[in-house]
């Protein structure tokens, strides 16, 4: 049994599409709706230096915390982190 396997050469010219082509003319010389400006974005450094931390877990319990992480729209680094916040001050 045999298989055959052919590749594209990267420098083989692809044709453009005729819609998209002709969409691309009609829209020459046409006042343009701008797009909305996206929000900055904004890097916050930490208050102090970051100290990475890894753990074991049980795949059962890395699952419930990820699925309710996402439930909540939270990150699971800072949901833990909280929870060590609390435990340390406690």
């Amino acid at each position: 049994m045999s298989k055959t396997v052919t590749f594209k050469n990267p420098n083989t010219k692809v044709a453009p599409v005729p819609e998209a082509e002709d969409w691309v003319k009609s829209r020459v010389g046409k006042e343009a709706v701008p797009d909305p400006e996206p929000a900055p974005v904004v890097h916050v450094a930490p208050a102090e230096p970051m100290k990475r931390l890894t753990i074991d877990v049980p795949m059962s319990l890395h699952r419930k915390l990820k699925t309710k992480c996402a439930g909540e729209g939270e990150k699971m680094a800072d949901v833990l982190r909280r929870m060590l916040d609390e435990f340390v001050k406690s």
